[in-house]
């Protein structure tokens, strides 16, 4: 549990007449970034967008379609599925540039967890 101060977001569920809401703290997720972020708009949309998309996730897994795995799991699922879809549409320029950019950061991901494993002591 996170305190409501030190929170991104937050997502409440619908109530009698309430409706549901999601809740996003501007300051909090731009206090975490580095200040030049901001003035990128890939970069800016990015970092709000997966804070939105993974609030979004929650109610799409308490309303729309439960998944028993973990309402965070679910929701940072959704998160990444909402954000790609967000950026291939609004960024649809970028794709030749991002997707051999982003498999050279996954390989360079399963490099380090590969040599991780080599060099750490078994028992």
């Amino acid at each position: 549990m996170y305190r409501l101060a030190e929170s991104l977001g937050s997502y409440s569920r619908a109530w009698k007449s309430s409706p549901a809401t999601v809740w996003l703290y501007v300051d909090n997720i731009f206090k975490a970034a580095p200040s030049w972020v901001s003035r990128v708009p890939l970069l800016r949309h990015t970092i709000v967008g997966t804070v939105l998309y993974h609030e979004i996730g929650h109610h799409i897994h308490a309303v729309h379609r439960p998944v028993y795995d973990g309402k965070e799991n679910v929701a940072e699922d959704w998160s990444r599925k909402l954000g790609r879809q967000f950026i291939r549409q609004r960024y649809w320029y970028l794709m030749p540039v991002l997707y051999p950019v982003s498999y050279l950061l996954n390989l360079g991901k399963r490099i380090r967890k590969l040599l991780r494993r080599r060099l750490t002591p078994q028992s």
